[in-house]
């Protein structure tokens, strides 16, 4: 997937969103790993789109369940507001989660850190090496 916006990026800012410190970290090293990547962590919705509105970043990457608004409520979130809504999320669920259709990728627990890297380099065709 290739998304316009991003193809001339030199750097990538992912916020990573979980209420498990030990899979926000898992994440954050996945995306570490890739040059060219900033990562952001919140541990829940609210304090996810605090943190975009701040910080402006490239890509969400979020678990399905997280509390005070599970990781499905982020894309209505993010869509409703204006300086959100362009935004990509990969949300992250176990199987029987639902998808939402404003998600940009789902992935199905269990994964591994290649598919994660795979999923964020081509969100981010130009970045640096």
């Amino acid at each position: 997937m290739q998304v316009p916006y991003l193809q001339e990026a030199q750097e990538l800012t992912i916020l990573i969103v979980d209420d498990d410190a030990d899979m926000r970290n898992y994440l954050s090293i996945c995306v570490n790993q890739i040059p060219g990547c900033t990562v952001l962590e919140a541990f829940n919705v609210p304090s996810a789109v605090t943190f975009a509105r701040i910080a402006s970043p490239d890509l969400v990457i979020s678990d399905c369940g997280v509390p005070r608004m599970n990781g499905l409520a982020i894309c209505d979130a993010f869509k409703q507001d204006l300086s959100l809504s362009h935004i990509p999320i990969f949300l992250i669920g176990n199987v029987g989660a639902n998808d939402h259709p404003d998600a940009h990728e789902f992935v199905l627990k269990p994964f591994n850190a290649t598919i994660i890297r795979n999923l964020v380099t081509q969100l981010g065709v130009g970045l640096s090496a």
